[in-house]
């Protein structure tokens, strides 16, 4: 059979289970997971999910979270990445991310985990509902991916990481809130994914969230024209990231225009020894309108900006 995302043994229990231990209540078929090379299902065997037009193998780890990169299974071949991804593939990164790590970005003007959940629930709020899956992609330790899950909001929630120590902090996380007996979830699922190579089929997602990486990945714009191939019509972006340090001065100023020359200078020389990118509002207006996504909206403080953009829909 065509295989679906694949829930760790950790995060099976949240999925399936409410706080008093009864059943939950049945949310959409689980995603099926597409080859990420040619965009074709994949037939899950002994260890590994199979693509049979590629005649290739992507292994699944002992907890059953699939690694749909497209370098999963070899050794050798290896490209360079940049430090705003390899950063947190350390699982001292990961270890730290909820417990201080995170915190720190209210120095930008990022309001806080809750609410920046609530922001982001609004914006995603039209693609919501039982029948429906949300992919929290970059979702790090799963700092929202519990909070989609607890909400009722959704019927399926996708984690998908590049990193597999975030992977495993996600899976501890979720497991340990269920210890807890919390709110019950819906089913989770982890995937380890790169952005730019989504596993998914095209317009098979209802809804994308990616809290604070934007800043992170190595090509945007190819992430961003993935993201518009596997939402659905009508489906629904949303992302917060880092603005430029001269995105104050033309908040205050009510004029970003005025100021992006000197956007543009740090651009060629301060900021591009960062290991992450920092944005002007344009050039993030202009990355959803080439991906094809519509109806721009966008919360803004200091160097956080918050937004949302559609998939439009079917003609």
């Amino acid at each position: 059979r065509a295989a679906a995302a694949a829930e760790p043994p950790a995060a099976e229990e949240v999925a399936d289970a409410d706080a008093d231990g009864g059943a939950a209540a049945s949310g959409p078929p689980e995603l099926e997971l597409a080859c990420p090379i040619c965009h074709a299902p994949l037939e899950r065997r002994e260890g590994s999910l199979y693509s049979s037009v590629l005649g290739r193998s992507y292994p699944l780890d002992a907890r059953g979270v699939a690694d749909l990169t497209l370098t999963a299974g070899f050794e050798t071949y290896a490209e360079r990445a940049p430090a705003g991804q390899t950063t947190f593939e350390s699982p001292l990164v990961s270890y730290a991310y909820e417990r201080g790590w995170r915190q720190g970005f209210a120095w930008a003007g990022f309001p806080g985990a809750d609410d920046e959940f609530e922001t982001s629930s609004r914006y995603l709020r039209p693609a919501a509902g039982a029948g429906s899956t949300l992919v929290d992609l970059s979702c790090g330790s799963g700092l929202f991916t519990r909070r989609f899950a607890g909400s009722g909001e959704w019927g399926r929630v996708v984690a998908v990481d590049y990193s597999e120590a975030m992977l495993a902090q996600a899976a501890q996380f979720l497991s340990e809130e269920q210890a807890k007996g919390g709110a019950s979830m819906c089913p989770v699922s982890l995937v380890r994914a790169d952005a730019a190579r989504l596993p998914f089929a095209t317009a098979s997602v209802d809804a994308i969230h990616a809290g604070a990486a934007l800043h992170c990945w190595p090509s945007p714009l190819a992430a961003l024209a993935e993201i518009s191939r596997v939402l659905k019509p009508g489906g629904v972006f949303v992302a917060s990231t880092f603005l430029d340090q001269v995105a104050p001065l033309g908040e205050l100023i009510g004029d970003d225009k005025l100021v992006n020359p000197l956007s543009d200078a740090l651009r060629g020389t301060v900021n591009a020894n960062l290991p992450y990118r920092w944005w002007t509002e344009s050039e993030l207006k202009e990355l959803v309108a080439i991906a094809g996504l519509t109806d721009y909206e966008r919360l803004r403080e200091r160097q956080y900006i918050h937004f949302t953009a559609r998939k439009p829909e079917s003609a």
